[in-house]
């Protein structure tokens, strides 16, 4: 009958390579801020998982959060730095595009 069976639950990471992909990016990312805090990878997992999640991706050019969320994610350097779309917010204008686009879902 030429069946092959293909495991896609995290117990079977075989099916695409997509798991060791996601932990190959992670652990980069830890051994490179491993060099600057001497060891403490507890409290650089954080930081590494929200630049994985706020980096544009080359297949979709849109960074994860963004898909999700529809919106850019604020990085802490533009917190810190005030970036012009820091010194630009306006919280009533963003409430009303927020209460303008709940209003235009669909449900």
């Amino acid at each position: 009958m030429d069946i092959t069976q293909r495991f896609v639950s995290v117990a079977h990471p075989q099916a695409n390579g997509q798991v060791e992909l996601a932990n190959r990016t992670i652990c980069k990312g830890i051994k490179k801020r491993l060099e600057r805090s001497n060891g403490r990878w507890v409290e650089e997992l954080d930081t590494v998982l929200w630049a994985i999640r706020t980096s544009p991706k080359t297949t979709t050019s849109e960074a994860p959060f963004t898909s999700v969320y529809g919106s850019n994610a604020v990085k802490s350097a533009e917190v810190r730095l005030e970036s012009h779309r820091v010194a630009t917010y306006d919280t009533t204008k963003n409430e009303e595009l927020r209460r303008l686009n709940l209003d235009l879902v669909e449900i």
